[in-house]
């Protein structure tokens, strides 16, 4: 019920949805007798798009995120390595017939490097289905797809262990800590986890609030140096960095305020 909730609300509170609701809702009110309040909502509506798409505003919420939580300093090898899902397109793997990887698809290629690097620890893909629509429940999981991959690349298969039930962050933890006890890796060391710079602070409170000892190994940095502050030439990419950044802000909120994370903002 939260999963599908918070899918239906972050739909309306999107900043490029909430911009274009507020336009058009502006307009429609423009042709009405409310033609003042439409041109009220049509002005801002249209002017919070136009920040989004091209003001640096994406890329300073983004690296706010980003800068958050450095890469851990790994002294030993670690009892397993986590990677958590958000690196392959569902859909498009399921109606391609082959693995389709998005922008986080560096998290496979970290957790490819660290497999070889400790050749003698487990790594837990965690990543279910997370569709809303009916028909779409019968795809592969995004950690049977990110499994592909990797297998693809020289990961041997029985090294893989695949947590197929999580829909978002906190059920990574849950379900990652329940699999990790079960895999005799021992608890003396922690995990690393593996996930998405802007992502890490969510997921390393999520984890924390799990109790499960892990280490961040933030990778896909979108953000850096004076380079932050430019202006985008595109207009999709800064309504996308502004959503994307935004998400996360909202995410850490509503984990804190339900519990699911042990602070606002963790620390490293």
């Amino acid at each position: 019920m939260f999963f599908a909730l918070s899918k239906i609300v972050w739909f309306f509170l999107q900043p490029s949805a909430a911009f274009l609701f507020l336009s058009a809702g502006g307009f429609a009110l423009s042709l009405t007798g409310f033609q003042r309040l439409g041109r009220i909502s049509l002005a801002a509506g249209l002017c919070g798009l136009f920040l989004i798409s091209f003001s640096p505003l994406g890329r300073v919420l983004m690296a706010g995120l980003e800068d958050r939580i450095p890469r851990a300093e790994i002294t030993g090898a670690p009892a397993g390595i986590i990677v958590l899902g958000g690196a392959v397109h569902m859909e498009v793997s399921a109606a391609r017939g082959e693995p389709a990887i998005l922008s986080g698809g560096e998290r496979l290629l970290a957790a490819h490097q660290l497999a070889a690097r400790y050749p003698g620890v487990p790594l837990l893909l965690s990543g279910g289905n997370n569709a809303l629509l009916p028909g779409d429940e019968a795809m592969a999981s995004e950690a049977e797809i990110m499994a592909e991959i990797l297998t693809g690349i020289g990961v041997a298969p029985e090294r893989l262990f695949l947590e197929k039930h999580s829909r978002n962050t906190h059920e990574n933890a849950v379900n990652a800590k329940a699999m990790a006890a079960g895999l005799g890796a021992g608890d003396a060391a922690p995990w690393l986890l593996v996930t998405s710079a802007y992502h890490m602070p969510r997921a390393l409170g999520a984890f924390r609030a799990a109790r499960f000892n892990v280490l961040p190994y933030p990778v896909d940095y979108q953000t850096g140096g004076e380079h932050t502050f430019s202006f985008f030439y595109f207009s999709s990419d800064g309504i996308a960095f502004t959503d994307f950044a935004v998400k996360e802000w909202l995410g850490l909120t509503a984990y804190y305020l339900t519990g699911k994370t042990d602070a606002l903002f963790p620390a490293p």
